[in-house]
């Protein structure tokens, strides 16, 4: 049991009614960071330092083949879908999908075969993957992701400029080819003010101080609870035609 202790805690602490009146213990001592499910002891940066991750280089040196895949999906002018419109304020939101909670997205993913030999040689990939668009003018509102337990990286592909993502209390400009490594319990938002649309390739991971009985344990938790919400597959979406350039 001790191998899943923070498992069990972070489960109990997601029964808390608010952040405000608390029914565990065990809560983020960041004001701004609010996940569903909150694990304790994990080195916590709202931004990380991206030289931590070994793979940070080799995904940054296969920038130039990635955005080439990018720039012939566009040319497709098929593909994306609209995502997470409850996080959408001005402008719209969308994302080319590849792996959603495990569940490859086929049909996507053998228009990019570099990309996603690349993600397979980095460790933890895990939940939400796809190459994430916001339209001109697009405001992206504050929100947390789920848990601590993981963590998102971009690869910036195509950046206007102007585009800024807040992590916490930290703002940052994507730049062309520069992986960021963030933790997205921490209330963010992210802005696109230019007439362009922004594109980065994004993906989780779980976090490296997990124990390999953790990760186990919460991938099986991940897979059941995709299967709870899409059963045998992805519900199906309007394609194509998105795409602003």
């Amino acid at each position: 049991m001790e191998r899943l202790e923070r498992v069990r805690q972070a489960i109990m602490a997601r029964e808390r009614k608010s952040w405000d009146d608390p029914v565990h213990e065990i809560v983020s001592p960041y004001p701004l960071q609010r996940p569903n499910f909150y694990y304790p002891d994990l080195e916590t940066h709202p931004i990380h330092d991206a030289t931590r991750f070994r793979w940070v280089a080799q995904l940054n040196a296969a920038f130039a083949t990635i955005r080439s895949e990018l720039d012939a999906i566009l040319k497709g002018r098929a593909g994306f879908v609209k995502v997470f419109d409850e996080n959408t304020g001005d402008g719209e939101w969308a994302a080319f999908l590849l792996n959603v909670y495990g569940f490859e997205v086929t049909e996507n993913t053998e228009r990019c075969p570099h990309i996603m030999s690349i993600l397979e040689t980095i460790p933890g990939v895990c939940g939400f993957v796809c190459i994430s668009a916001i339209a001109p003018g697009t405001h992206i509102l504050p929100h947390c992701g789920v848990s601590n337990a993981r963590l998102r990286c971009h690869l910036p592909l195509k950046i206007p400029e102007g585009c800024r993502l807040r992590v916490g209390d930290q703002i940052v400009h994507w730049k062309e080819g520069q992986s960021i490594v963030f933790d997205d319990s921490f209330e963010h938002e992210a802005w696109n003010p230019s007439k362009n649309a922004r594109f980065v390739l994004m993906f989780d991971i779980f976090h490296p101080d997990l124990t390999k009985d953790e990760k186990d344990f919460l991938s099986r938790m991940q897979d059941e609870a995709r299967a709870g919400v899409y059963g045998e597959g992805l519900p199906d979406q309007p394609s194509g035609g998105w795409v602003y350039e």
